[in-house]
């Protein structure tokens, strides 16, 4: 699904607005971020290439970095920080791609039935 800049600042105004108004938590913008997914095309390539980056640079950080190395505070929280940023999506992807499954499943059995 394409959609233009136009519509994509509509959609962000209105998700804006829908917040201000309603009061919106964290947890019901979680919910409601499924509305968002259709901005893009379900294709991940930008992803799996910004991944590839990560992996690489992550190995040679890793394969550089001396065990008794004091890293500065702010270099050992930027770390921090991405694991925890690559952590959130790993389960994110887990949770919707188990669910997927699970509803691919439940579907193919009413189609059998």
């Amino acid at each position: 699904m394409k959609i233009t800049k136009l519509e994509l600042k509509k959609l962000i105004n209105d998700v804006l607005r829908e917040v201000s108004e309603n009061n919106l938590d964290e947890e019901e913008l979680v919910q409601r971020s499924g509305e968002l997914e259709l901005i893009h095309d379900n294709e991940s390539y930008m992803a799996k290439q910004n991944l590839e980056n990560i992996a690489r640079y992550s190995q040679s950080l890793h394969d550089s970095l001396p065990d008794d190395y004091p890293l500065p505070d702010w270099a050992e929280n930027k770390i921090s920080i991405a694991k925890a940023h690559i952590s959130d999506v790993k389960h994110y992807l887990d949770y919707n791609l188990q669910r997927k499954d699970k509803v691919q499943h439940i579907d193919t059995e009413k189609i059998c039935s």
